[in-house]
């Protein structure tokens, strides 16, 4: 008797702790990833430049820098249509113009590659890259 008594609290304590691992994990799946955009001499850079999420990952840029900066996988807003790109049937996104400090969120609900750029730095390379898994 004592024995099963054992097992069921070994048993219930795994479950638990198992239950505890998915909240955890799901909580952290759904928390905002940050992207940073920092100045350069010729403009300004992501970092990451490229990151990998899964499928309803809420992305948030942030304007780490002193110059205004954007995010946005709009073609007609390219200097180079290699620059930007969307899986078909994702719908583009586009901060628009963003201040120092301020922030942007997209959430991502298409698997595939998104590249984007930021329209006034773009021909310094200001380029930027997420992944979306399912």
């Amino acid at each position: 008797m004592c024995a099963m008594r054992k097992f069921r609290a070994m048993l219930v304590g795994a479950l638990v702790a198992t239950g505890m691992s998915v909240a955890v994990a799901v909580w952290v799946a759904r928390q905002p990833t940050t992207i940073r955009m920092e100045d350069t001499p010729v403009g300004g850079i992501y970092e990451p430049a490229t990151l990998t999420v899964r499928v309803g990952t809420t992305v948030q840029w942030k304007n780490d820098g002193q110059l205004v900066h954007d995010a946005t996988d709009r073609h007609d807003a390219a200097l180079r249509a290699d620059d930007v790109a969307y899986p078909y049937g994702a719908k583009p996104f586009d901060s628009g113009p963003m201040q120092p400090g301020q922030t942007f969120s997209y959430t991502f609900r298409v698997s595939g590659t998104y590249k984007y750029i930021c329209v006034p730095h773009e021909f310094g390379g200001m380029t930027g890259e997420v992944v979306v898994t399912k």
